[in-house]
């Protein structure tokens, strides 16, 4: 499959683009490139199903984890903005520590609902 973009012109010089054009110019490429110029045509690798799958994969974990990050983040700067500091949002035992912290006044953050 040849791509009529990735034909080589001169781009100084104003031309006209007509698919007659790139069809002489594709075979002209194809000739050159049989005679063993390979400089005229470049090779593409297409990427199987399984490595498509694998990039998005990893497109999607990338996500997720600036997601989380974010999240994080602002989780910490809310409790920053409440005086809390050294609780890691991301800790096992965060429900925990969070349930024994206490306001300036020694009363706890959160009250437990009835």
């Amino acid at each position: 499959m040849l791509d009529p973009a990735s034909l080589l012109v001169n781009r100084k010089a104003k031309q006209r683009k007509t698919d007659r054009i790139d069809a002489k110019k594709m075979v002209r490429a194809l000739l050159a490139y049989d005679r063993g110029d390979a400089a005229v045509l470049s090779q593409v690798r297409v990427p199987s199903v399984a490595e498509e799958d694998r990039k998005r994969l990893l497109r999607e974990r990338q996500r997720l984890v600036k997601e989380r990050t974010a999240l994080t983040n602002a989780v910490k700067g809310l409790l920053k903005l409440h005086g809390v500091v050294g609780l890691e949002p991301r800790a096992g035992d965060f429900d925990v520590a969070f349930a024994a912290v206490t306001t300036a006044c020694g009363e706890p953050l959160i009250r437990a609902s009835p």
